[in-house]
């Protein structure tokens, strides 16, 4: 936790596929995307990643049939979820006021935070 008013959240992609999305492959993603040094890039256990998707964020990913070109299917919604790891809310990706409600939700959730 940083000093009174400073953001306590940090953003976190976690990859649906960890037998192509290694370590090295989150990097370089980040590096493209000009993430910068506060978000995270996780990898771990196809299962355990699963697992949260869908029992955590409530999310949708599975295998896609084998004539397709995309080896899963996965939402295209991303997840706010607090510091004591509970889901907020999701969001579309692709809304054009998706970025504006996750940022004015997250300042909620950090004022939140800050009176307990």
């Amino acid at each position: 936790k940083g000093p009174p008013g400073a953001p306590t959240g940090r953003p976190l992609a976690v990859t649906v596929d960890p037998g192509h999305g290694r370590p090295g492959v989150l990097t370089r993603s980040a590096d493209g995307w000009q993430a910068g040094p506060r978000w995270l890039f996780a990898t771990g256990e196809r299962a355990a990643i699963w697992e949260l998707v869908r029992k955590g964020f409530l999310l949708a990913v599975e295998e896609t049939p084998e004539d397709t070109t995309s080896p899963i299917l996965h939402s295209n919604r991303f997840a706010l979820v607090d510091g004591e790891g509970r889901l907020r809310a999701t969001y579309l990706a692709f809304d054009e006021d998706a970025l504006d409600r996750v940022l004015a939700d997250l300042a909620r959730v950090e004022a939140e935070s800050g009176k307990r």
